[in-house]
């Protein structure tokens, strides 16, 4: 499975994080890959999950973290997803977040807080989102 990955992922390879819910193929991936995430099923994460996967990334479902929870003081960069607007994505950055996940990057991407628009401050840019498509 793995070698047949591999010619896909090589123009993309430092682009790319592999992600999944199953640490064991994870650990699989450890050598073969430059970035994997581990996503939570819950938060915190299990440390045996941990240990088995050496993850780069912890990958969770922005429901599933308790409202009062800072996200950068995990052992691992934090990303968030199904996030679905600018004001969500700057809440969650404000938190901790290191990366955000979205169906909905245009309108994080260009609203009236655009972190495209260099004349303007603040906690996102291009750089902190990824974007998924349905």
């Amino acid at each position: 499975m793995l070698n047949a990955i591999q010619p896909v992922l090589a123009p993309v390879r430092e682009s790319v994080i592999i992600i999944s819910f199953n640490a064991p193929l994870l650990a699989l991936l450890r050598n073969s890959e430059p970035r994997t995430g581990l996503i939570l099923r819950q938060w915190p994460a299990i440390d045996s999950n941990l240990s088995a996967a050496q993850p780069d990334y912890l990958i969770i479902n922005k429901q599933h973290i308790a409202a009062d929870e800072r996200l950068d003081d995990q052992p691992l960069p934090v990303m968030v997803y199904e996030i679905e607007n600018q004001q969500q994505a700057e809440h969650w950055l404000k938190r901790g977040a290191s990366l955000l996940e979205s169906f909905n990057c245009n309108a994080i991407l260009t609203g009236p807080h655009s972190p495209l628009d260099n004349d303007k401050d603040g906690p996102m840019n291009n750089q902190h989102l990824a974007c998924s498509q349905p």
